[in-house]
């Protein structure tokens, strides 16, 4: 009787499992850009230069249209300019593309994460406040 309860309690604890095997995305690190200001990433500087548009629907309203905004940013290396690109954020019209990538080089690449501060209701936006917010990812 014995050897029959044991045979069983190892079939059954042969089925259980502890845990499943979940693959959880690393969080993304961010760094802060001002408007006029510069970072570097290895060699590379990536300069915020200006907010073209910032048309996102405040929060707490409801739009028709989720809006978006239009930075410029210039990609420098070594002092000098490689490009100059515009990254759109939110939603984008015919014809527009969203490509937040800034820079392309070696095994990574920068790429543009989002824009600060997020429009309010009634409340207007010093230009002097916007940051971009910039990672870098492994390719």
């Amino acid at each position: 009787m014995r050897t029959i309860l044991t045979f069983i309690c190892l079939f059954i604890f042969s089925w259980v499992t502890a845990q499943d095997n979940e693959q959880i995305a690393s969080p993304v690190i961010v760094t802060k850009v001002g408007i006029g200001q510069e970072i570097t990433f290895d060699g590379i500087t990536i300069y915020f230069k200006e907010v073209l548009e910032d048309s996102r629907c405040p929060s707490g309203v409801t739009c028709i249209w989720a809006g978006q905004a239009k930075v410029v940013i210039e990609v420098k290396e070594k002092g000098k300019l490689l490009s100059q690109k515009e990254i759109i954020f939110g939603q984008t019209k015919e014809g527009e593309i969203t490509n937040k990538t800034l820079f392309d080089y070696g095994n990574y690449r920068l790429k543009a994460f989002s824009i600060e501060p997020y429009p309010e209701y009634e409340k207007i936006t010093d230009v002097t406040t916007y940051t971009l917010l910039v990672y870098k990812e492994k390719k």
